[in-house]
């Protein structure tokens, strides 16, 4: 525990501190936001993911993703609902990203 010492020089313990609000799981905030929404949901630009849907499927999601400078796998499986493992395996070899280029967001998207 802390102390912190008084002008008589006797130590007395520090508050401890109450107000600090950890989430409830390790899971990160953003795929928190995700949980009830359907997997491919678009949450919008987003550092490093910056770039621009160019198709959606049958029932309106997201299907094909345009690169931009900068843009990171991490940041476009965040944004669009995915485990960033899913979004790899579709997209194998893709890496490094080049802006302008297409990647999918499902397995048959670009097929």
């Amino acid at each position: 525990m802390t102390s912190t010492a008084t002008a008589d020089s006797t130590a007395t313990p520090a508050a401890p501190v109450t107000d600090v609000h950890l989430p409830a799981t390790d899971v990160p905030v953003l795929q928190q936001e995700c949980t009830d929404l359907p997997k491919r949901t678009d949450l919008g630009a987003r550092e490093n993911a910056r770039g621009e849907v160019a198709e959606r499927d049958d029932r309106d999601l997201p299907a094909v993703y345009l690169i931009t400078a900068g843009d990171s796998l991490p940041a476009i499986a965040d944004r669009f609902c995915m485990p960033l493992q899913s979004l790899t395996a579709i997209n194998a070899g893709v890496e490094p990203l080049t802006a302008g280029a297409p990647i999918a967001l499902t397995p048959d998207a670009l097929g």
